[in-house]
């Protein structure tokens, strides 16, 4: 190696020195600063707008302070279960109505349910802000409150338990069987996925007192993200939102905790799983604590990815697991407001046992309790941090959630611009004082899952045995109240504007996108089979083989009745006429009362960058096909092999749990909400998603597409000849269609 010489050794350090001076310098400056602008209505909603042109596209979110810390007991899974009947349709709107506005504009939705609030989100062109927003005020007024719908659902639901949970293996252990060892309170540590007992119990009086008391506007947040002004927004809010009467929400219980001060450890076996598992959890700091910044950054350095301490230490090192995965709560480790687990769940090899894996995990902790961390690599987290922080924000639909959470939770949604300071201003020494507060013995609670096949006949850990002797659902006595009776009263219908209708384009929806018996005006079926099949020429395919040869003689006359219905397209004049007055037929939903509210016609607002022309696609190609199903919303512990799968990433990597409802939360809805993306900024994962706590649907909301801003899903293709989603108003002028079984699985 050549030689340098003094001068120049000096030099280049006084040339680092400037480098070193100038990053510091453009991390400050080049430090993205979200724009956030909120504004709480005259009824107790709370608004927040993030303006954003670079893409004609809006995120939604509705965010309702309730989740599974507030449901009724004998109730457990309430939330969860009530989530999904969000979507099943109101007076106005009736069954499928929602999906189908959203799905038909080249949008997607979905829905999750967390330990301290559920959340509601969707994504489409800003064309159809308008009617998304329509629907979001019109559920928050009522549902349709209909005993098939529960009853469906609540089925839903218990297949959810099934796929999710009961028949995987470590199904929950993780996500729901921690917690309620690991709590003293109810309210902290039952299972949000519920018991099929308790959902068995669940009525429509449930049903109508749980929205009543939880889910009016002054216990919620709307947050939008995309391209709109907040004054366009905060506009949209009053007209759509203003008129909801404020209801009286029933006080939040005390849920407060302090440490544990002995460890708490049990075996449980598992029918499914061929490895043994361990789950360890310790309570974190409460939110917004001095402590709780250091000690997502100290999650980050010991279960954080491959290079993270335990992942060397017990899958690369010393060879004993072959599976390190780490979570906090039900998904993001900013989302909680009360008492939560910092999980590690890992993967052991039966050549190993629990005992020695406890003690490589205490080895790290011990470690990093007297060692504390080196600048570089506490620089490294901190930066890959902020990295996926900044990533989970780009995304209009995962902003306006996050910001609609943070304004929930914390009760500004600035915190999302204070994070990257919190993060920024950890320190080793702050990291050496929350490994020895928090992750002690006496702070930890431990699962040891283990095969049957390891434990012998009869013990008390089997999964058989436990079973057997788990206690009997005892039978309901009486109606549980969900909250004392309130006068409500009714909002003032909201009727779209002539100037939305008016200036709204209308399109004649192909005729095979609609069933004929669906369409109003339509009484012969014939009339619509020569229009579909007329270009085709395939009529006589479908008729007898009697009739078949009476057209093979005349064939001019065959031809001149399959031109017909082509000039007059009768079968297309009611579509056409409903989308022209504005109208929303309600499908197979009740009859109107006078002076019903309308759902705007989709149009495309004048403002904003992102409002430019764009290539016409024929109106079928928005009837896009149903979108793969989003992660669900709980986060699940997954077998080696089945990892890769429920996550996305390879076998090396840690699936990461999901949530309960949906979801955004999952692969598995488990326990906690799931997380559709990669490690957040706290390397757990982010939500969105499809749940909660329970994970009733994670926030486990999928791929994100810069060009779509979404969770998952892709834009409609356009195609010539036709005009784009942002000109095509959303079509409520042709009847819901039944929702199919993949569309209630995918929340």
């Amino acid at each position: 190696m050549r030689q340098r010489s003094k001068p120049l050794i000096a030099a280049s350090s006084v040339l680092a020195g400037c480098l070193l001076a100038a990053t510091a310098g453009a991390a400050t400056s080049d430090r993205w600063n979200i724009p956030i602008v909120t504004k709480k209505l005259d009824n107790g909603l709370t608004v927040v707008v993030s303006e954003d042109h670079s893409s004609p596209t809006v995120g939604i979110s509705v965010v309702y302070r309730v989740g599974i810390r507030t449901e009724p007991r004998n109730r457990t899974g309430f939330a969860h279960l009530f989530e999904h009947l969000m979507f099943e349709g109101t007076p106005n709107a009736g069954h499928g109505m929602f999906d189908r506005v959203t799905t038909d504009g080249g949008g997607d939705n979905n829905g999750s349910t967390h330990p301290d609030f559920t959340s509601y989100v969707d994504r489409a062109p800003v064309s159809a802000l308008e009617p998304l927003l329509w629907l979001e005020a019109d559920r928050m007024k009522t549902l349709a409150f209909a005993q098939e719908a529960l009853d469906g659902q609540r089925d839903v639901v218990k297949e959810e338990i099934n796929v999710n949970v009961l028949n995987q293996p470590y199904g929950g252990f993780a996500e729901t069987d921690l917690p309620q060892l690991a709590f003293q309170k109810w309210e902290n540590g039952h299972d949000g996925y519920g018991s099929f007992d308790d959902l068995d119990k669940a009525g429509l009086d449930d049903v109508r007192g749980f929205h009543r008391d939880f889910y009016g506007p002054n216990n919620a947040v709307l947050g939008i993200a995309g391209d709109v002004t907040p004054e366009q927004g905060f506009a949209l809010a009053q007209k759509y939102f203003g008129t909801i009467p404020a209801r009286a929400t029933p006080p939040r219980p005390d849920v407060a905790e302090a440490l544990n001060t002995a460890e708490k450890r049990i075996v449980q076996g598992d029918a499914l799983a061929k490895l043994p598992a361990l789950a360890i959890g310790w309570k974190m700091p409460p939110r917004g604590s001095h402590d709780q910044a250091a000690m997502i950054v100290l999650g980050e350095l010991l279960a954080g990815g491959d290079a993270s301490r335990l992942h060397q230490a017990l899958v690369k090192g010393g060879a004993l697991a072959v599976q390190v995965d780490d979570f906090t709560g039900s998904g993001s480790p900013w989302e909680y407001d009360g008492p939560t687990l910092y999980t590690i769940a890992v993967i052991y090899k039966t050549t190993a046992s629990a005992d020695l894996v406890l003690a490589a995990i205490d080895g790290q902790v011990a470690r990093i309790q007297k060692e504390g961390v080196d600048p570089e690599t506490l620089q490294g987290l901190k930066t890959r941090m902020l990295a996926d922080w900044y990533d989970e924000l780009e995304p209009f639909v995962d902003r306006a959630e996050k910001l609609a959470v943070l304004q929930a939770i914390w009760g500004d949604a600035r915190v999302a611009n204070q994070v990257p300071d919190l993060i920024d201003g950890v320190t080793s020494a702050d990291i050496q004082r929350v490994a020895a507060t928090y992750l002690t013995r006496a702070n930890r609670t431990i699962i040891d899952r283990k095969p049957d096949f390891m434990l012998v006949d009869g013990d008390p850990a089997r999964s058989d045995v436990r079973a057997k002797n788990k206690p009997k659902p005892v039978p309901r006595q009486g109606r549980v109240s969900v909250g004392g009776a309130q006068p409500v009263k009714a909002a003032p219908a909201v009727p779209a504007p002539k100037a939305a209708v008016e200036k709204a384009p209308t399109v004649n929806p192909p005729a095979q996108s609609i069933p004929a018996q669906d369409v109003p005006g339509q009484k012969a079926p014939e009339q619509k089979a020569p229009e579909q099949k007329a270009p085709e020429q395939k009529a006589p395919e479908q008729k007898a083989p009697e009739q078949k040869a009476s057209e093979q003689k005349a064939p001019e006359k065959k031809a001149t009745e399959q031109k017909a219905p082509e000039q007059k397209a009768p079968g297309q004049k009611a579509p056409n006429e409903a989308s022209k007055v504005g109208k929303v037929p309600v499908g197979e939903g009740p009859a109107e009362t006078p002076g019903p509210a309308r759902m705007p016609t989709a149009k495309a607002p004048a403002s904003g960058a992102g409002n430019q022309p764009a290539a016409k696609v024929p109106a079928a190609s928005l009837a896009i096909e149903p979108r793969p199903n989003l992660p669900p919303s709980k986060s699940t512990f997954a077998a080696p092999g089945k990892a890769a799968a429920a996550s996305g990433t390879t076998p090396a990597d840690v699936t990461k749990p999901t949530s309960a409802s949906g979801t955004k939360v999952s692969p598995a809805a488990s326990g906690s909400p799931a997380s559709d993306s990669p490690k957040s900024a706290a390397g757990k994962p982010a939500v969105k998603k499809t749940d909660d706590g329970t994970g009733a649907g994670k926030k486990a909301v999928g791929t994100k597409a810069a060009d779509a801003n979404a969770k998952g899903g892709k834009p409609a293709t356009p195609k010539a000849g036709g005009k784009t989603p942002a000109e095509v108003p959303a079509s409520p002028a042709s009847p819901a269609s039944p929702a199919s079984s993949s569309e209630d699985a995918k929340r």
